[in-house]
């Protein structure tokens, strides 16, 4: 038989132990027989005598007295501890463990319905539902595990912590990078999960962008002297030399340029020019320009593209208010005033109107005349949550009561923008002298009061 080197544990060079072939098995001494003591058939002592009993105790083997069971010891230990402390532990984890189990289980049931309520909403693209019903669960769950701690970290409520990545998610969705990105460093720190590290590191890019920016315009106002000063040109060219040194995205650069264009108030062709721009090289960043782009666009009479954003907006959540009123507004600037009512009539089936949404339609059945209807919408809605009203709600309603020749509440309405320190604008002072009209005011230029 081969037979191969040992190591300190007896296997072979490979640990594996080493395996006689079949053959040397066979032909191998039977060393098993061999190493075993001669035993005679029988013994001569009688059977009884063979296997002598001596009385032990039943619970630790010490020997006894042949009418007893168990030693003096052991009968005063079971007598004062009738039950064993092992058998008494058992039965307390059991009980633990049972109610702890109830507990997660029925705890975990309104959690796990937030989360599957909040996945259906996410894959309707009801965003802000979801985001609501997965901050639910979040909030329960980590209420929960606060209470009720286990030792190593462990928690009983997970269905909630699970849902926090799809938070993260929705508000990227809705708000963006910037927004989702500051809330997640909030959150994690350093430690971010996988799935959020593509939010994270867009983020961190906006955030440098930023910084570089605010640092070069600083130093471009401290070399004019003053802000007054600025030009559209002089921003620019700040703009140009941080793109020619950082490898920024050119989107990015180009909202800084629309930007700037804004602070100077650039022509109007001048401003869309640079927004167009960053539509076209970043169409999914609603977050970066949809509110200036639908009023930039409203404003320079391209509606089609006002609306294509209203739409976009409107896939990522449809219950938006802001956005429903944005629509609106849109459809009235379009003159396509049935639409709008029809879309604002079944918006509110589904979303209680906030005052904005109230003003926009409001002003539609201003302009089909039908001012009294508008006059009662206004007044009940500015009653019921006046502080809500913007100046532009404000200053909508004086248009409203210049048509239904209400003097009284005109004057109220001139009196609270007084006190927001407001004066009436050029435009309804025109409509009040009948230098105006409600169609121009409302569906030329950006289609506001001023």
């Amino acid at each position: 038989m081969p037979y191969e080197t040992f190591n300190e544990n007896g296997s072979g060079d490979d640990g594996r132990l080493p395996i006689p072939e079949i053959n040397d098995i066979e032909n191998e001494p039977d060393i098993l027989i061999q190493g075993l003591s001669d035993i005679s058939e029988y013994d001569s002592r009688p059977d009884e005598d063979l296997h002598e009993d001596t009385p032990v105790c039943s619970r630790c083997g010490a020997p006894v007295s042949h009418s007893a069971e168990m030693c003096e010891d052991c009968e005063r230990l079971i007598k004062k501890y009738p039950v064993a402390v092992r058998s008494v532990v058992f039965a307390f984890i059991a009980v633990f463990v049972a109610v702890v189990g109830t507990v997660a289980f029925i705890a975990n049931r309104p959690i796990a319905s937030d989360v599957y309520s909040g996945d259906k909403a996410l894959r309707d693209g009801k965003l802000s539902d979801c985001y609501q019903y997965y901050e639910s669960a979040y909030s329960f769950s980590s209420a929960l595990n606060s209470a009720f701690k286990l030792p190593s970290g462990i928690s009983l409520f997970t269905s909630g912590n699970g849902t926090l990545s799809k938070q993260f998610t929705a508000i990227y969705k809705l708000n963006g990078p910037y927004e989702c990105g500051s809330r997640i460093e909030d959150f994690y720190g350093d430690k971010i999960p996988r799935r959020l590290r593509g939010i994270k590191a867009e983020y961190d890019m906006i955030v440098k962008v930023n910084s570089v920016v605010d640092k070069r315009f600083s130093d471009y106002y401290d070399s004019i002297g003053d802000k007054k000063n600025e030009t559209l040109e002089g921003l620019v060219a700040v703009i140009d030399d941080i793109e020619k040194e950082y490898k920024f995205p050119s989107y990015m650069m180009n909202y800084y340029r629309f930007l700037s264009s804004m602070a100077v108030m650039a022509d109007l062709d001048v401003r869309k020019g640079y927004l167009d721009k960053v539509m076209n090289e970043k169409p999914d960043a609603l977050w970066l320009y949809a509110s200036y782009g639908i009023s930039i666009y409203k404003e320079s009479g391209d509606l089609n593209r006002a609306l294509y954003i209203c739409k976009e907006l409107l896939k990522l959540d449809p219950t938006d208010p802001s956005v429903l009123a944005y629509t609106v507004s849109v459809l009235r600037m379009s003159k396509e005033y049935d639409k709008a009512i029809a879309f604002y009539e079944k918006a509110v089936k589904t979303v209680d109107p906030d005052i904005e949404m109230i003003r926009q339609y409001a002003i539609i059945l201003m302009l089909q005349g039908q001012y009294d209807k508008a006059e009662k919408m206004l007044i009940d809605a500015y009653e019921e949550s006046p502080e809500e009203a913007s100046e532009y709600y404000l200053e909508t309603m004086c248009a409203c009561f210049i048509m239904t020749e209400n003097e009284d509440d005109f004057k109220r309405a001139v009196d609270d923008l007084s006190e927001r320190g407001r004066t009436l604008p050029e435009k309804i002072t025109s409509l009040r002298l009948g230098e105006t009209t409600l169609e121009e005011i409302f569906t030329e230029g950006n289609g506001e009061t001023k």
